[in-house]
C-alpha cells in the first residue's frame, strides 16, 4: 500500500516567540512587554511581529473575509478562527503592560480585549479583495506562471526551481517534490487503454491534467467524464484529487450546490468535483447559473455559515463525472457549450484491479510531468483537443439543455422568415404533448415563450399576428413540416 500521509506540505515556519521559546534566539528586554490593551492597533502590531512573522515576512493575512496561515508551501485558510485566538490568547497571557506610575502590570487578557484586537489584525494584514491567488505581495509580476511543489516553486516559463517564500500568496501546492526525470507509465497504460476507442480523448485529458496543475482559468472551460460504473472514471478523479491534493479538492453534491451555502467550500479550491450527478430531470436553475459563473469567471455571491457573504471570481475548476448524461436546462446553450466531454466506454465490473490505485500513485511526480506536456499542447494549439467520439454526446447534451429548440426543429422547418408564422397555442400544446411523451416536465406557456426566445434559433421567435382581424401569439419564422 502507498503512503499518502508521506505527501504533506512542509513544517509551519517558527514564529518568533517559538524561537524565543526554545532559545534558538535571545528574548529582548522588553520581550514581555506589551502596550495597554487602550492602545489595539499597537497591540496588533506586536502579535504579528511576535507570533506571525519568520524570516522578516507576516504570515498571517486577511482576505476575502478569511483569515490564511503560511503553511510552508502555501496559505491555508483557517478553519475558524478559533485558531487565531489561541496563539493571541495564550501570549497576551504571558506579558505585561507598565502602568502610569511605571510598574508592570499583567495584561490578563478578557474576551472584550481579545475582540477589540481582531479589527486592528485585520487591518494589519488585510490583502485587497480584488487580487486573485496566486499573487505576489510585493506587486511584483509573474506569479502566474509558478507552481508551488513540495521541493519549491517551479517557474513554467524558465522550469527552474526557486525557494517557497511567504511573498507568493498562494492557496494551494502540489504534496510531492518535482523530478523532472520523472516517468509514469502504468498511468499512461491506464489512460491509453481507457481511451483506445478514441486516442483523442487521451490527449484532452492530459491537457485538463496539465490545465489543473499549472492553475489556468482563461480558458473558462469545465470537464465532463461520463461513462458506465467501473469504467475507470473515478480513478481518474482518484488520481487528480491525489495529484492537486485532497485539501485543494471540493468534492459536492448537485444537491448542495443548489443550497444558500453551496459554493463556501470552493472559495481557495482549485477544482470542485460534482460526483455521480444523476438526475431524474433537469438540474434546477440555480446549478445551471452557478456554474455557469464559476467556469465563466465571472463574479459569483458566496455565502457563508457565521460568517461575511463575500462576492467575487473564483479560482475554481469543475469536474462533473456521474454514469448518465446531465440535463441541464439551458435554452441559450451557452453553460452545455463550455464542457470538455470524455467518455469512459468499456465497463470492467467482475474484472476491477483493485490495487491499480496505489501502484499509480506513486507515479504522481511523473504524472506531473505528463500533465505539463499536456499543458504545452493546450498552449500551442489554444484549445481542449476535441474528441470526435463525444460528438452525438455534445448533441444530446444541446438537445436535452434546450428541449424548446430541439422541438421545434423537429417539428417545424425552420425558415427564419418573418412572413412564415404558426401560432403560439397549437406549438405549445404540441411541445407539452411531446415532453409528456418523452417524460419530461410540463412549463407554462410563459416560460416556453421566454425558452424559445433564449434558444437563438435564427430569426425564431414569439410574437404576435393579426389573424382574422384579431391580434393573435404566434411563432415566427417557422412552418409546419407536417
Amino acid at each position: 500500500m502507498s503512503n499518502l500521509s508521506n505527501v504533506v506540505p512542509l513544517p509551519d515556519p517558527p514564529s518568533v516567540a517559538e524561537l524565543v521559546a526554545t532559545g534558538a534566539v535571545d528574548a529582548a528586554d522588553d520581550w514581555n512587554t506589551y502596550p495597554p490593551s487602550s492602545f489595539p492597533m499597537q497591540v496588533a502590531r506586536r502579535l504579528i511581529a511576535d507570533l506571525f512573522t519568520t524570516g522578516g515576512h507576516r504570515t498571517l493575512v486577511y482576505w476575502r473575509g478569511q483569515w490564511w496561515s503560511w503553511e510552508g508551501t502555501y496559505w491555508r485558510q483557517l478553519s475558524t478562527e478559533l485558531e487565531l485566538r489561541k496563539p493571541v490568547w495564550d501570549r497576551l497571557e504571558e506579558v505585561t503592560y507598565t502602568d502610569k506610575d511605571g510598574e508592570p502590570k499583567a495584561w490578563a487578557p478578557t474576551t472584550a480585549k481579545v475582540n477589540n484586537i481582531i479589527e486592528p489584525l485585520q487591518l494589519q494584514t488585510f490583502i485587497p479583495d480584488r487580487l486573485d491567488a496566486p499573487t505576489w505581495l510585493d506587486g511584483t509580476q509573474g506569479a502566474e506562471q509558478l507552481v508551488s511543489l513540495r521541493n519549491g516553486l517551479l517557474d513554467l516559463s524558465t522550469v527552474t526551481l526557486s525557494p517557497h517564500t511567504p511573498q507568493l500568496f498562494n492557496t494551494w501546492a502540489l504534496g510531492f517534490d518535482y523530478d523532472p526525470q520523472a516517468t509514469c507509465p502504468q498511468w499512461e497504460h491506464f489512460v491509453t487503454t481507457t481511451f483506445a476507442h478514441d486516442p483523442a480523448a487521451g490527449l484532452a485529458l492530459q491537457e485538463i491534467f496539465g490545465y489543473l496543475v499549472t492553475g489556468r482559468l482563461d480558458q473558462q472551460k469545465g470537464f465532463m467524464l461520463i461513462g458506465p460504473r467501473r469504467s475507470g472514471k473515478s480513478l481518474i478523479v482518484r488520481i487528480v484529487t491525489a495529484l492537486l491534493g485532497a485539501t485543494n479538492v471540493a468534492p459536492t453534491s448537485m444537491q448542495s450546490l443548489a443550497g444558500n451555502f453551496g459554493l463556501a467550500d470552493w472559495v481557495g479550491k482549485p477544482l470542485a468535483v460534482l460526483s455521480d450527478s444523476r438526475d431524474s430531470g433537469a438540474l434546477p436553475d440555480a446549478v445551471v447559473e452557478r456554474l455557469l459563473m464559476v467556469i465563466g469567471q465571472d463574479a459569483v455571491p458566496v455565502e457563508k455559515k457565521y460568517q461575511d457573504n463575500w462576492t467575487g471570481t473564483l479560482p475554481t475548476r469543475v469536474m462533473l463525472v456521474s454514469n448518465e448524461l446531465p440535463s441541464f436546462r439551458d435554452s441559450s446553450g451557452a453553460l452545455v457549450d463550455r464542457w470538455v466531454v470524455l467518455e469512459t466506454a468499456v465497463s470492467h465490473i467482475g474484472r476491477e484491479d483493485t490495487s491499480l490505485f496505489d501502484r499509480l500513485v506513486v507515479e504522481l511526480p511523473g504524472i506531473f510531468n505528463w500533465a505539463l506536456h499536456g499543458a504545452t499542447r493546450l498552449h500551442d494549439q489554444g484549445r481542449f483537443t476535441t474528441p470526435a467520439s463525444t460528438a452525438e454526446t455534445v448533441e444530446m447534451l444541446h438537445d436535452a439543455a434546450a428541449p424548446e429548440a430541439t422541438f421545434i426543429r423537429e417539428h417545424y422547418a425552420v425558415t427564419g422568415e418573418p412572413e412564415d408564422y404558426e401560432p403560439l397555442a397549437e406549438v405549445y400544446a404540441a411541445f407539452q404533448l411531446s415532453m409528456r411523451g418523452r417524460g419530461g416536465t410540463p412549463v407554462s406557456q410563459n416560460r416556453f415563450k421566454a425558452k424559445l426566445k433564449a434558444a437563438g434559433l435564427p430569426g425564431v421567435g414569439p410574437t404576435k399576428r393579426e389573424i382574422t382581424g384579431k391580434r393573435v401569439e404566434v411563432v415566427k419564422g417557422i412552418q409546419r413540416k407536417f
